[in-house]
């Protein structure tokens, strides 16, 4: 099982991002017109944050890279923690807030949601700031947190609407509900690990491979619902 997840979990993970992106890609004509799309430049954004925040494991893999191994040695850079809370954590709560907001339809929940963006960009901004130093080894645990409530709430809300209108009876058509419904799982399961982050090293390999087991069944999910819901959905036989 170490030998597996050594060996495959970034390719794996990694093809299905790409999948997921190359789907949206394909599948964008039929979205034009409709803030679906938004989502489809979200998947690409992704490709760039996973290739960028792999930078750590190319310094270290490759001799000529050492210089830069060097240069950010001791600082924040060292490690990645900062890039994936900046550009992941905080960004994917911040797009989907943007998300939301522009196919919510409700307009007194369109405020709450705008108000529910400011407020947490607001606060990511304080943290990544008053906080900087305990991005040189680990997560800034509350950000994790205050993402997965900003993310919990957005899902919430859409089902919620979702439930009163009539775009229930054909939600397999919708594409937000295979995003909410990928991101719902992969936060559930993924938030409660940046708690045991402390344990993630090699001296302890059998957390290692339940972090990994969680995070590989957690991406899987997320980007085959992604993958699916960009093939199934068909905008334009929703109800308006």
């Amino acid at each position: 099982m170490k030998e597996f997840f050594i060996a495959y979990y970034s390719i794996i993970i990694k093809a299905l991002e790409i999948l997921a992106a190359v789907t949206g890609i394909i599948c964008f004509k039929k979205f034009k017109g409709h803030h679906e799309r938004y989502f489809i430049y979200f998947l690409i954004y992704i490709l760039f944050v996973e290739n960028i925040g792999s930078y750590t494991i190319y310094i270290n893999k490759y001799e000529s890279l050492r210089f830069i191994k060097e240069l950010v040695a001791g600082t924040i850079f060292q490690k990645n923690y900062w890039w994936y809370q900046i550009f992941w954590v905080s960004g994917s709560a911040l797009f989907l807030c943007f998300y939301y907001y522009k196919i919510e339809k409700n307009k007194n929940a369109k405020k709450n949601i705008s108000r529910l963006g400011y407020v947490f960009l607001l606060i990511s901004i304080l943290l990544i700031v008053f906080k900087s130093q305990t991005l040189k080894n680990n997560n800034i645990e509350i950000l994790d947190v205050l993402s997965f409530i900003t993310i919990l709430l957005l899902i919430i809300n859409y089902f919620f609407q979702t439930l009163n209108t009539e775009k229930i009876l054909k939600f397999y058509y919708n594409l937000t509900f295979y995003i909410s419904c990928g991101f719902l799982i992969f936060i559930i399961l993924i938030t409660p690990l940046t708690f045991f982050e402390s344990y993630f090293n090699t001296s302890d390999w059998n957390f290692i491979i339940l972090k990994w087991q969680i995070m590989f069944f957690a991406n899987v999910f997320m980007y085959s619902t992604f993958t699916v819901g960009l093939i199934v959905s068909k905008p334009n036989k929703l109800i308006t």
